[in-house]
């Protein structure tokens, strides 16, 4: 599926120091690279989306294999933070998050709205999805969004790392997450600011049924709803 960037000619961008790898679509093949390039020139926002619990939800199914393995894991019990907490080993949580994100990918529900708005906003936007899966499990994604012809600019896979340095080659405008743990690493160690490296960019937290207990307070995070809210939020920043 994969071209190796080395194999081509190799292009003036950022450099991922932390091993990020970045993956997008050059005609019809897909390139995987350590440096972060623009594929396309367009003229509106640029926006970074989370994929798991923004794109597609996995509760269900997380929850159904956790309860395979003995673990009584509802579905909104079953991000990441509450289910260590509810004492499932995070070598289990991770190989049972691992198999919902391959093998399962294609049975899981896809948010409302969200393949529709994908394919609208990247129509004048710059989109790209900035996910803490590994490589391997970013392949998955690529097969996705292939499958349901949806067109983005690309792909970064941190491998469960901070999410600065690539939202930081990108400088996005917008960033939208489920995780408020990831979001709030990208804040200052006082959590009253974003991260300078991301001074112009927005922090949203995509409310699903997993996070909606989680509480704002005085964070510069806003919450998000939904993909007609996120529509609505890009064309009052375009405009």
């Amino acid at each position: 599926m994969f071209k190796n960037l080395k194999d081509i000619e190799k292009p003036a961008g950022k450099k991922f120091l932390n091993g990020d790898v970045f993956f997008c679509k050059v005609g019809k093949s897909w390139i995987r690279s350590k440096h972060f390039f623009k594929n396309n020139k367009k003229n509106g926002a640029i926006i970074c989306l989370d994929f798991d619990g923004v794109v597609v939800d996995l509760s269900e199914c997380k929850s159904h294999f956790l309860k395979e393995n003995g673990f009584m894991i509802e579905p909104e019990e079953s991000s990441r933070q509450k289910c260590l907490a509810r004492g499932v080993p995070l070598k289990q949580y991770r190989e049972i998050s691992a198999l919902v994100a391959t093998k399962h990918l294609m049975e899981l529900s896809v948010e409302k709205g969200a393949i529709e708005g994908t394919c609208y906003l990247n129509k004048s936007n710059d989109i790209y999805i900035v996910t803490s899966r590994n490589e391997k499990e970013a392949e998955a994604i690529i097969s996705f969004m292939d499958f349901h012809e949806i067109i983005i600019d690309g792909i970064l896979s941190v491998n469960d790392r901070s999410k600065l340095n690539s939202l930081a080659a990108i400088s996005p405008h917008i960033f939208i997450d489920d995780s408020l743990n990831k979001l709030m690493d990208l804040l200052d160690k006082e959590l009253k600011c974003i991260i300078e490296l991301l001074s112009e960019c927005r922090l949203f937290l995509y409310e699903n049924i997993t996070n909606k207990d989680e509480s704002l307070c005085n964070l510069p995070i806003e919450k998000i709803k939904n993909w007609e809210e996120i529509k609505e939020l890009v064309d009052d920043v375009i405009n």
